[in-house]
């Protein structure tokens, strides 16, 4: 019997929620963050993202898997987060579906390893119409670095 394909954002919200990404309790809370002020704009980088230093955990396992956490409030329909390192290259980002846009987590990857000191990262929103801008207080309410055991 041939059963038809799920739906992808059937898939998607599988695989977030299998794999802790969206919308899962907070395990860890490592690392703090701190405004670090403007950077220099990167490629494709609105000149106004915020930019965030975190603190790398001292207590940190060096094996695990480094894991920016991003806790968010409300977005507008349509609108998509980013996260990028200070020099523009990007790490990750969230844009939530359905009728739910509340509230949420969502764990970014932080390739190459944990860092050796201060990470600087730069954070925007791209609404709907492709204007992007750096997040309120209230879509942005905390960026950390975490690790997965």
């Amino acid at each position: 019997m041939v059963r038809p394909a799920p739906r992808l954002p059937v898939l998607a919200a599988a695989l977030a929620a299998g794999l802790g990404l969206a919308g899962a309790p907070d395990p860890v809370s490592a690392g703090g963050a701190e405004p670090a002020g403007p950077a220099a704009e990167g490629p494709d980088m609105p000149e106004d993202a915020a930019a965030v230093t975190l603190t790398v955990p001292v207590d940190r396992d060096r094996r695990a898997l480094p894991l920016i956490v991003l806790e968010l409030g409300t977005l507008p329909s349509g609108a998509a987060v980013t996260v990028a390192r200070a020099d523009g290259t990007v790490l990750g980002g969230y844009a939530p579906f359905g009728p739910d846009r509340g509230p949420s987590t969502t764990r970014i990857p932080l390739p190459g390893g944990w860092p050796d000191g201060p990470l600087t990262l730069r954070v925007w929103v791209e609404e709907d119409d492709g204007t992007r801008r750096a997040p309120s207080d209230r879509e942005l309410r905390s960026l950390r670095l975490d690790e997965l055991r």
